[in-house]
């Protein structure tokens, strides 16, 4: 069904913050956010 459904970024946003209010998600990244690194930079970094 999440494969099929048209998701837009702000949708992704409103269920990543109703995911970490319940509980059920510790932290998350937004793509465009000032914390988001590709995986060769968090490599380098780690």
């Amino acid at each position: 069904m999440a494969k099929e459904a048209d998701i837009t970024k702000v949708d992704a946003e409103f269920i990543c913050k109703a995911l970490h209010r319940r509980g059920l998600l510790k932290s998350y990244v937004l793509e465009e956010s000032v914390q988001a690194i590709d995986f060769a930079t968090y490599l380098t970094d780690f």
